[in-house]
């Protein structure tokens, strides 16, 4: 059985497992990477139901890497949200204009993170070619 794939971009290790280990309970395939180029590339090659993604990492940050999906036709309406140590209003404007969906401060909360994922989750498990087979 295939489960629908999240991309998660985190260059902090012990975030980056706590996350894959949330997006593996909730059912999905957590694809896990360290740095901002490595997000975009996963991207591609995934082809995820959505994409976590924190603001600042090495190589390419969060924003750059919203605003190059939502400049590409194939990855435009993929659902990202963006997660960050950054807490003031400027930055989740600053993530809203770069093209994320949703923006969660860290230390997230676990349960809001999977109330945000599972409509995802779920949606790619009817989408014919997507998801459970």
């Amino acid at each position: 059985m295939n489960r629908p794939c999240v991309v998660i971009a985190e260059d902090e290790p012990l975030i980056l497992r706590s996350l894959c280990f949330l997006v593996d309970h909730e059912g999905g395939r957590a694809v896990g990477v360290g740095d901002g180029q490595a997000a975009l590339d996963a991207v591609r090659r995934e082809r995820p139901v959505a994409l976590l993604v924190d603001i600042m990492m090495p190589r390419l940050g969060g924003l750059d890497v919203c605003r190059t999906l939502r400049a590409d036709a194939a990855t435009a309406a993929l659902p990202i949200l963006v997660l960050t140590a950054l807490g003031q209003r400027e930055h989740e404007a600053l993530a809203r204009e770069a093209g994320a969906d949703h923006y969660m401060r860290k230390p997230f909360d676990a349960r809001a993170l999977q109330q945000w994922l599972r409509p995802h989750l779920a949606a790619a498990g009817r989408t014919p070619g997507v998801g459970p087979t």
